[in-house]
């Protein structure tokens, strides 16, 4: 199956890492190594940890049950003041699934909007929908964090998007 290894020490506590062999055919191998050069990844194997741990996140994510964490964001149009009371209104609603957020100016003519949510995520995916489609946002991303309102699972991974920016 794979040869246990004693890594270094990473915050204090011993981990334990496992060695196994992958069969990967070499097209497919060149790409990644092409991707992981453009890339802040030191090597295969934090590259492919960060991959199983994105694709942990989206099967915890699979159903509409139980809670989660993540974040919203979204790019609304800064001159349009019906835009921006409607985004304000749609904050307004989520009551306590919005945990956080923040406004920054991007530039002369859009806002960014970034919101941490934490609970049930089919709210979550309800309220996301309902911001990215309001006129006035130009795009929106709901990025999965964790897989519980304990402050997640140790993974990370994103998914949605409408791409109309």
């Amino acid at each position: 199956m794979g040869r246990r290894v004693r890594a270094g020490r990473s915050a204090g506590s011993a981990r334990n890492l496992i060695r196994f062999g992958v069969a990967i055919p070499e097209p497919l191998l060149e790409e990644f190594d092409s991707h992981l050069r453009e890339s802040a990844y030191g090597n295969r194997s934090e590259a492919i940890r960060d991959l199983i741990r994105s694709h942990l996140t989206e099967k915890s994510w699979s159903g509409d049950e139980g809670d989660g964490t993540a974040t919203l964001t979204l790019v609304v149009e800064r001159g349009d003041a019906d835009a921006q009371r409607r985004v304000q209104a749609a904050l307004g609603e989520m009551g306590a699934l919005l945990v956080s957020s923040m406004r920054v100016r991007l530039n002369a003519t859009e806002d960014l909007y970034l919101l941490v949510l934490q609970g049930s995520r089919a709210l979550m995916r309800e309220h996301a929908q309902r911001l990215v489609g309001l006129r006035g946002v130009g795009s929106g991303k709901l990025v999965k964090a964790g897989n519980g309102s304990n402050g997640g699972n140790g993974h990370n991974g994103s998914s949605g998007g409408n791409g109309k920016h």
